[in-house]
């Protein structure tokens, strides 16, 4: 889908002037989307004002999905074109509120904080950019590159503050034992009452990495409470998505939370999984001629280095060579590389 066709789909959806074949389109590209956001981010580039109208699309597909997924015991459960319906009524306001907040965002004054109890809100990074998220309860998430936290606005009216992650984030999160916070990520669930913690859950990832920096951690499969792990400082939980197993161990802080302080840490990893790293860090697409030069390890680390910098010392250590194909794709090339 084109950048022009998916404002196009999304300004219809919003103003509720979309057709029912436009409404199968856009949730199909959105089921997308969520497999892989960082690719559709970076291919839509969107500008401030264009990811709060997406924003907004996000939220009415979360409230009819909670509103499916908890019927009303009195009131017969609707279909999701019925609560669409209705709730594209209420949307042209949110439209103009969305653009209020963000004419006041463009002028430096505060954003608009009067929004129904309990409204989520949507955080997304693209590829190359970074984001603070302060939560109402004081809670700190900083997000990494090409990932997404969603959030409500308000805890008060719940006995748990729920947040949902996709791609990496480091969660600093303020101690209320009443109202214990849990990280939905696919199919685990992270639970703490005032911790810090790393969690890594992209789309494309094989596996779940839980890593604590403070205090105490639980980690669990979200059908399966009894099957946990807790874990306390330097400790990390993988969870293996296709196995269904969640395992413990000890880990090096450094290796996991070196991207907070703006630093990429290759620690003898194959160089397939290291260009994904770049890809998200520098917002570009590095292909291999051969497929066999992905095999190829790397060590290093990079703080607040260029991209071609980097790409300079894979040349040197490696021995492969690399061309800027376009300003954001690069070809990786060469033979065999010299610890191939």
């Amino acid at each position: 889908m084109t950048k022009e066709n998916f404002l196009q789909l999304l300004e219809k959806y919003l103003n509720g002037t979309a057709t029912e074949e436009e409404t199968k389109v856009f949730d199909k590209f959105y089921q997308d989307f969520q497999n892989k956001p960082s690719k559709y981010l970076a291919e839509l580039n969107l500008s401030d004002k264009e990811n709060l109208k997406f924003e907004v699309y996000q939220s009415l597909i979360n409230k009819i999905k909670r509103q499916k997924e908890v019927p009303s015991p009195i009131k017969p459960s609707i279909t999701k074109r019925d609560f669409l319906t209705r709730a594209l009524k209420v949307a042209a306001s949110v439209v103009i509120m969305v653009g209020l907040t963000y004419l006041l965002y463009q002028f430096g004054k505060e954003k608009i904080k009067q929004q129904p109890e309990g409204f989520l809100m949507t955080k997304t990074t693209l590829p190359g950019q970074k984001s603070l998220v302060t939560l109402e309860d004081g809670s700190r998430i900083r997000l990494n590159s090409g990932s997404s936290i969603t959030f409500p606005q308000s805890f008060n009216s719940s006995g748990v503050r729920n947040v949902e992650l996709t791609g990496e984030a480091f969660f600093e999160v303020t101690e209320d034992p009443d109202k214990p916070f849990i990280v939905k990520t696919g199919d685990l669930h992270t639970k703490v009452i005032g911790t810090s913690f790393n969690i890594n859950a992209y789309a494309e990832n094989s596996h779940i990495a839980v890593t604590v920096a403070t205090g105490i951690v639980q980690v669990a499969h979200y059908e399966d409470t009894l099957t946990s792990v807790t874990l306390s400082k330097s400790e990390q939980a993988i969870y293996n998505i296709a196995q269904e197993e969640l395992n413990q161990q000890e880990v090096s802080l450094d290796r996991y939370l070196a991207w907070k302080e703006n630093t990429i840490r290759f620690d003898d990893i194959p160089l397939s999984e290291a260009i994904i790293i770049l890809e998200r860090w520098f917002g570009v697409t590095i292909e291999f001629e051969h497929a066999q030069l992905g095999a190829c390890f790397i060590s290093g680390v990079y703080q607040n280095d260029k991209l071609s910098n980097i790409l300079e010392s894979l040349k040197f250590i490696n021995g492969v060579e690399y061309e800027f194909k376009s300003e954001d794709k690069i070809l990786i090339k060469g033979n065999i590389c010299k610890n191939g």
